[in-house]
């Protein structure tokens, strides 16, 4: 199910009452590995999201996420990744869908500008909750607005 069908408003309605992305311009591929922050023995980063569940980002992740197309200005991967912890903690909407096979949720945060996205799955061989992805919205609304609304 799409977020129409929820009753929920299409963006495009809402985003001039929103403020713009800020975006860290000083934030280079050079120097993002300095805002990784690992957790002390291991090779992952740790966050909480809105209800203080535990979340993971391996640093494998991180890496792949910043080379190639990633920098390019439309995708600013680099520059996008101090906003994961926002997203986290206060998503305008989390949601809830199966790819293949895997149970995943999207963190959703609302800008005048821009929609960001946070994707996670559930790792049951970590048992807890592991950070995939961080981008902006791309492609259609639907797509990236469908499931089950696990919060508005």
């Amino acid at each position: 199910m799409s977020f129409d069908k929820y009753g929920l408003k299409p963006w495009k309605e809402f985003k001039n009452d929103l403020k713009p992305i800020k975006i860290d311009k000083s934030i280079t591929p050079k120097n993002v590995k300095e805002l990784f922050k690992k957790v002390e023995g291991k090779n992952y980063m740790g966050f909480e999201d809105y209800l203080s569940r535990k979340l993971i980002l391996k640093e494998t992740i991180f890496n792949n996420h910043l080379r190639d197309h990633y920098l390019n200005k439309e995708e600013i991967r680099h520059q996008l990744f101090p906003h994961i912890e926002s997203v986290l903690k206060s998503p305008d909407e989390v949601w809830g869908f199966n790819w293949k096979g895997k149970i995943e949720r999207k963190y959703i945060k609302f800008y005048k500008n821009k929609i960001l996205v946070v994707t996670t799955e559930i790792n049951e061989n970590i048992e807890g909750i592991e950070i995939n992805s961080w981008h902006y919205m791309k492609g259609y609304e639907k797509e990236a607005r469908k499931g089950i609304l696990i919060k508005k």
